[in-house]
C-alpha cells in the first residue's frame, strides 16, 4: 500500500511541476520590450545635522 501511495504522489507532484512550467512558459524574463519611465527630478532632503550648533537642539520652551 505504501508503495502504490508513493506512486500516486510522485504522479501528482510530477503534473504540478508541469502545470507551473507550462503556466511560465508565456512570461518574459526582462523588461526588454517596457519603455522607460520618466525620472522626476525631487528636491534634495534636508540635512541631519543641526544648523545651529549653540542651540544645542532644544526647544524654544525649554
Amino acid at each position: 500500500m505504501s508503495n502504490f501511495l508513493l506512486k500516486v504522489l510522485s504522479l501528482v507532484l510530477a503534473i504540478m511541476v508541469w502545470f507551473i512550467i507550462k503556466t511560465a512558459a508565456g512570461l518574459s524574463y526582462t523588461n526588454a520590450n517596457k519603455k522607460p519611465q520618466p525620472v522626476s527630478v525631487n528636491q534634495p532632503a534636508p540635512s541631519l545635522s543641526n544648523p545651529n550648533p549653540v542651540d544645542n537642539n532644544e526647544s524654544a520652551n525649554e
